[in-house]
């Protein structure tokens, strides 16, 4: 949470969610992501995760969702 805040407070993300909200969001998808590379093993977990949560991160700092986005599964 605390790091949401201050990337909130520095314009890096969107103000439109409360930074708990936030924290929440990226701490599921990233467990998600985990669990799912863990029972379907493909490539680099690092790699997926960077791609996943950078999109994510995207659609938090613009408020849109690029299409390409999620468009490796």
């Amino acid at each position: 949470t605390e790091l949401a805040s201050e990337a909130i407070e520095a314009g890096e993300l969107s103000t439109r969610l409360p930074a708990e909200q936030v924290a929440r969001i990226l701490f599921a998808a990233a467990e998600g992501i985990r669990l799912t590379w863990c029972v379907r093993p493909s490539g680099s977990l690092v790699a997926q995760a960077e791609a996943d949560l950078g999109a994510i991160l995207t659609a938090l700092t613009s408020g849109q969702v690029s299409p390409a986005a999620g468009a490796h599964r």
